[in-house]
């Protein structure tokens, strides 16, 4: 909507606004019915931030900061009209068209974060609502589904931060090798295991000797399958499932593993292996990483490995990044290029009254986090512009990703070409880098950080943010969570120093 915006004086002398003659404010006083609308935002927990749609003049800012004296002050813009009081709020966010919708989602939630989010006032100026009804549904739609992705995130985030870091404390005691990579500008494939994979085996063994190969570890089995060695293998899950897959790695201990500091992995492999350690900016593991004698890579958290790999491709060249096997959509059949570590084991579980058909009929269901992920793809993004693709035999992909086109081996090829006869080409490189410590001291490290940081609230956070959350933004009840919290901070680590944790396989 292209509504014309006038403005003109309130009885009281304060600026007013009107959108094609509708009032955005009182005719009368703008601040007073400012303070009726937030002394209606009645709220059971302590927001971190409060967002506003459509704020028009503003006027709610001074009485929200007044009730809300610690939280955080957004806006979403359907219109520029306003953009002189802009700097009330602590950010604005305006809904752009095209797609407007997707992009709000995902700024929010990049910018925001799951947890803010999730403990977030959201707000409607009503005569806004009312005047820009398509830009209301369309905006109150994207802060629906980036609660949605906060909440999932922070569900995620919590199952698996005990985890993660149990996964820190073993890696910080059985890693031996450790190797580091240098950037070039040769082409890299980044190998995912949808069934857009199995096509793509062949015409990619057939170049392979002209681009680098890093594959996510659920592509492994089909690659080494296929006769395709990778020049790296990248995972950061720290389930049990990725750990399924690393299992490949235990007969070639000089395939190299690119590995979050907080990834499962087989102690083995641990051992073997050289390894390319990767470094998150939230949470501890990284920081005890380093404390213990390890100097990881950065980079960047993502909800799929894939995402993870496409960052960390763009770290190490300059050149042209395919992605393959790169599905993001549920398939009619398996939804994993064969041979998959997990399906061989699910399918010796498959029986009469539990069969396959059903099995993956429940996997094509459960497809909301896979829609997330190809939202973070799609998204515009200007480091993907010209130099991220994404590869396959002529396979009929259910969705595109906008902002990364959909090429074929014909102009894989045309591409490599080009790079091998650049005078710029250079090779990735990788050597092996020294830990400055051995094993047995890295451990009483490990143990020393963990002395020094496990009472503090930070540690609390990190380790268990929904609990923490909840006692964050607790009104009633503040103690009694917070001695819950402590109690289950002891059990864990009662069982995290207690178990033999470096000689788990």
């Amino acid at each position: 909507m292209n509504a014309h915006i006038t403005f003109s004086t309130a009885k009281n002398g304060s600026k007013i606004c009107s959108a094609d003659g509708i009032p955005l404010h009182s005719k009368y006083n703008p601040e007073h019915e400012a303070e009726l609308f937030v002394a209606s935002a009645e709220t059971d927990f302590l927001p971190s931030c409060v967002l506003v749609t459509e704020p028009a003049l503003a006027y709610c800012v001074l009485p929200l900061r007044q009730k809300f004296p610690g939280a955080k002050l957004y806006a979403v813009r359907y219109c520029a009209d306003f953009a002189e009081t802009d700097a009330f709020f602590d950010r604005v966010f305006y809904l752009h068209a095209p797609d407007g919708g997707a992009q709000l989602e995902n700024e929010l939630f990049s910018v925001i974060g799951d947890e803010e989010i999730c403990s977030c006032r959201f707000l409607s100026w009503v005569s806004s609502a009312k005047i820009f009804t398509a830009e209301d549904k369309e905006a109150w739609c994207a802060i629906k589904n980036a609660v949605n992705k906060a909440r999932m995130s922070l569900v995620t985030h919590s199952h698996f931060a005990k985890r993660w870091f149990k996964n820190a404390y073993i890696f910080c005691g059985a890693a031996n090798k450790t190797a580091e990579i240098h950037a070039g500008t040769q082409p890299v494939v980044v190998a995912a295991s949808g069934t857009s994979l199995l096509q793509s085996l062949a015409p990619l063994k057939e170049k392979r000797a002209s681009y680098f190969l890093l594959a996510v570890s659920s592509a492994l089995s089909p690659l080494l399958a296929a006769g395709l060695e990778p020049d790296l293998v990248i995972s950061t899950d720290g389930g049990y499932w990725a750990k399924r897959h690393l299992e490949e790695l235990k007969d070639r201990p000089a395939l190299p593993l690119a590995l979050s500091v907080e990834g499962a992995c087989p102690a083995v492999v641990l051992g073997k292996n050289p390894i390319v350690p990767l470094g998150f900016s939230d949470g501890f593991e990284t920081t005890m990483a380093r404390f213990c004698g390890f100097t990881p890579m950065r980079a960047e958290r993502n909800g799929t490995v894939s995402g993870t790999a496409l960052e960390f491709a763009l770290n190490i060249t300059s050149g042209d990044i395919f992605l393959c096997g790169l599905d993001l959509a549920p398939s009619k059949g398996m939804q994993h290029c064969p041979p998959n570590r997990l399906e061989t084991a699910n399918e010796s579980a498959d029986m009469k009254m539990q069969t396959k058909e059903g099995r993956l009929t429940r996997a094509r269901c459960n497809s909301d986090a896979l829609d997330i992920y190809r939202k973070w793809f799609a998204a515009e993004n200007p480091a993907f512009s010209g130099r991220v693709f994404r590869l396959s035999a002529d396979f009929q992909f259910s969705h595109t990703l906008k902002s990364i086109p959909d090429v074929n081996f014909s102009f894989f090829k045309k591409r490599l070409y080009e790079a091998e006869n650049s005078s710029e080409l250079q090779a990735i490189g990788m050597q092996e880098r020294q830990i400055d410590c051995n094993a047995k001291e890295r451990k009483k490290r490990a143990h020393d950080f963990i002395a020094a940081h496990s009472d503090t609230d930070e540690w609390l956070h990190s380790l268990f943010p929904a609990e923490y959350l909840a006692w964050k933004r607790t009104v009633e009840g503040k103690r009694e969570k917070r001695a819950a919290l402590e109690e289950k901070n002891s059990e864990f680590l009662a069982r995290l120093l207690g178990a033999q944790c470096h000689t788990q396989k």
